[in-house]
């Protein structure tokens, strides 16, 4: 059973999921937002609506490096995605990379936005988020080249002005919607989802959420 408590005057919503295998209570975290960035710039695309226009179009904004929660989400969007099987057609999700300020992460979120020049960001997006320890220069270049990758392309096209206009919009949506934390996602340009009060992302989680998206028309 779910109830939905929202908080309209605020911008603000708290969706309570009772979630029907355990029948435990989460809280999740939304907040409304105008309509911002919507497209992929750089080919970041994690999952492809089967039509052109999806029904539900998430922005993952997260982080590589260091960042467990993004990793732990980005699993749990996954599996979400997987448990949906063929109910998944109508969702899109687009990656945005949010670069920090140290050095490593910026060259990171460059990385993986130039893969998507080789139309391979999702398996090095993925190979990223999956790998459990550090991401060393040789680590990131053995993830990158199992994922299909040419390197020496992907470190010339790292400095390509389409991956500056990718990294411009992810800072521009970052300064629109606000997050309170990485990750958060952005479902159909004005609802976020953020961390549970536990930090701790769960596919029955993301399920609720397409559910609810699906069913609540847009204000």
């Amino acid at each position: 059973m779910r109830r939905i408590l929202v908080w309209g005057l605020g911008g603000f919503a708290i969706l309570l999921v009772f979630l029907a295998t355990s029948m435990t209570m989460r809280t999740l975290s939304w907040k409304k937002t105008q309509s911002h960035i919507t497209q992929a710039v750089a080919g970041q695309v994690m999952h492809a609506a089967e039509q052109g226009d999806p029904v539900i179009r998430i922005v993952a904004l997260t982080r590589y490096g260091s960042c467990d929660p993004c990793m732990q989400a980005h699993q749990a969007l996954t599996q979400a995605l997987a448990d949906e099987a063929a109910g998944a057609g109508d969702i899109q999700v687009i990656v945005q990379p949010v670069p920090l300020s140290d050095p490593h992460n910026q060259r990171l979120a460059r990385l993986a936005l130039a893969a998507g020049l080789q139309d391979k960001f999702a398996p090095f997006h993925d190979a990223l988020m999956n790998y459990d320890g550090a991401l060393t220069d040789d680590v990131v270049k053995t993830l990158a080249m199992d994922a299909g990758v040419d390197f020496d392309r992907l470190n010339a096209d790292m400095n390509d002005p389409r991956v500056d206009d990718a990294l411009n919009a992810g800072r521009a949506l970052m300064d629109a919607v606000k997050p309170p934390a990485l990750p958060s996602f952005v479902f159909n340009d004005h609802l976020v989802f953020a961390p549970p009060k536990d930090g701790v992302f769960k596919s029955s989680d993301f399920l609720a959420f397409f559910n609810h998206v699906r069913t609540t028309p847009s204000r």
